[in-house]
């Protein structure tokens, strides 16, 4: 309108969780823009996910392995995506290191190796479908 606000009406069937993203396109008075929105339509199952390593102290350069499990009210959920992200000892994040799938028994594994000494952050997120987002955190002190 002509005080630059705008509205769009839509109705979801599904429970779940919905991305929404809007923009301009510019013109010869205004530059591009857009912006992102979460929606979450319905109630959705509660989630809880697991990690473990195998190791919190590996060497420089030693891979190690970050697991766990995703499940709902004790019950294991498979086929659901989990990224894993990490913050490295400088506190910069990387949002997404890599990305797998939990097998039948909720299950999830990450093989990981880092290239420099320190702390790092390691966490696994499971975005939310019908069922919640969910996310833990796991430490790894990485020596020489």
């Amino acid at each position: 309108d002509q005080n630059g606000y705008y509205s769009f009406v839509l109705n979801e069937n599904a429970r779940g969780i919905y991305q929404y993203m809007t923009q301009f396109l510019g013109d010869q008075s205004y530059a591009s823009s857009y912006s992102w929105m979460s929606l979450t339509v319905g109630t959705l199952t509660p989630t809880a996910i697991a990690v473990t390593a195998s190791t919190t102290t590996p060497a420089v350069n030693q891979s190690f392995t970050i697991s766990g499990t995703l499940k709902s009210n004790g019950t294991p959920l498979p086929g659901k995506t989990i990224t894993l992200q990490s913050e490295d000892p400088s506190g910069n994040w990387n949002h997404a290191v890599n990305t797998t799938t939990t097998d039948s028994n909720g299950a999830y594994t990450f093989t990981v190796s880092e290239s420099a000494q320190g702390t790092y952050r390691f966490e696994p997120t499971f975005a939310g479908d019908t069922y919640a987002p969910a996310q833990v955190t796991i430490s790894i002190t990485v020596g020489p």
